[in-house]
């Protein structure tokens, strides 16, 4: 299940939620029975500025939750974590024909330390990506 709404304060200004549900929990996916103890979902926060007609800038917040049983399902090969990711971002139009984009994220996810039988492992990771892209359009005005 997603829902989401924006809403556009200004001609330069708007602002975007939306959340996200996945059912996964009464799935009943053979292997995964006792493995799942909660519905995974996210909350995502996002905005978007537009300086001026040739530049915009924009960020954004994604708060993940986790429904696995941490000890049954976490492994060494496979494991799940909640997570916090940061996003920036922007467009930078060149001229009619060609609009410069760029972005990047940052993800933390929550480290977990579980007491295993024999031995305690700790699951820890961060991620980050950044992007540069550039839109072509032909035969419009790209509006």
């Amino acid at each position: 299940l997603s829902v989401g709404v924006g809403y556009k304060f200004s001609d330069q200004f708007s602002a975007q939620i939306g959340f996200h549900n996945y059912f996964d929990k009464n799935t009943e996916w053979g292997e995964t029975e006792g493995l799942i103890d909660n519905n995974y979902w996210e909350l995502a926060l996002g905005f978007e500025y537009n300086i001026s007609e040739q530049l915009l800038l924009s960020a954004g917040f994604l708060r993940a939750q986790t429904g696995v049983n941490k000890l049954a399902y976490n492994d060494d090969l496979s494991y799940s974590l909640s997570s916090n990711t940061f996003g920036l971002g922007g467009a930078y139009k060149i001229n009619e024909m060609l609009t410069l984009q760029f972005g990047g994220y940052y993800t933390a996810y929550t480290p977990e330390t579980l007491d295993y039988t024999v031995y305690t492992q700790k699951y820890e990771k961060t991620n980050m990506a950044i992007a540069i892209g550039l839109d072509f359009t032909f035969g419009g005005t790209g509006e």
